[in-house]
């Protein structure tokens, strides 16, 4: 199969294309012929070797790949050939094919796309664990999001309005907001308007940036 392959850490033009055997699934496992990953930041960190948790290398980068379920290891009960899943592989998504647990894949609504699946994993996972697993925000209180025309920020914005979640941005969205269907309360930073009080955030629970 066809595959990025990282041999070093290193900028990216010093990676390279190339030809790795096809992955055989093993007992729990299967193989997913990948259709869609993002490259988010956290890619480029680990490539060039500076995120916290680093794979042995030779590897194939790419995390969160999205595609269809192409082989079946022994034991899989869930899932089956044909099947659209997003996995939830720290790595290999760079490449034709992935093998993942079956316990790290979800089956993918037929509504959306393999590209919007693979674009919303990382940056909506993020944004939940931020805000409810860290920032421990509950119904009834409000969230600061300051760069919030980013993926991460969009997503805080839109999980919190979900959640019935007060909600505020400090991040200029404008058309931004309305693509997005978000209505949250914006402060456009612009040159001409007047800046805000010192301390308008302290109404806030939680600050998020």
């Amino acid at each position: 199969m066809r595959a990025a392959i990282v041999e070093e850490f290193g900028p990216i033009e010093s990676h390279r294309m190339g030809e790795l055997p096809d992955p055989r699934p093993g007992p729990g496992q299967v193989i997913v012929a990948v259709r869609a990953t993002a490259v988010n930041f956290v890619d480029l960190l680990v490539v060039t070797g500076k995120y916290q948790f680093l794979p042995p290398r030779p590897f194939v980068p790419g995390k969160l790949p999205v595609g269809v379920v192409s082989e079946i290891g022994s034991g899989v009960a869930h899932l089956k050939r044909g099947d659209r899943v997003l996995t939830l592989a720290e790595q290999g998504g760079y490449a034709e094919k992935v093998c993942v647990e079956e316990t790290q894949c979800f089956k993918l609504p037929a509504s959306m796309s393999f590209i919007a699946a693979a674009a919303m994993a990382l940056v909506y996972d993020t944004s939940w664990f931020a805000l409810r697993e860290r920032g421990r925000l509950a119904p009834g209180e409000t969230v600061l999001v300051l760069g919030s025309t980013g993926g991460v920020g969009l997503a805080s914005i839109q999980l919190a309005k979900a959640a019935s979640l007060g909600k505020e941005s400090g991040g200029g969205l404008g058309r931004i907001a309305n693509e997005c269907n978000i209505n949250a309360g914006i402060y456009l930073r612009r040159s001409h308007q007047r800046r805000p009080k010192a301390g308008w955030w302290f109404g806030t629970n939680v600050k998020y940036e």
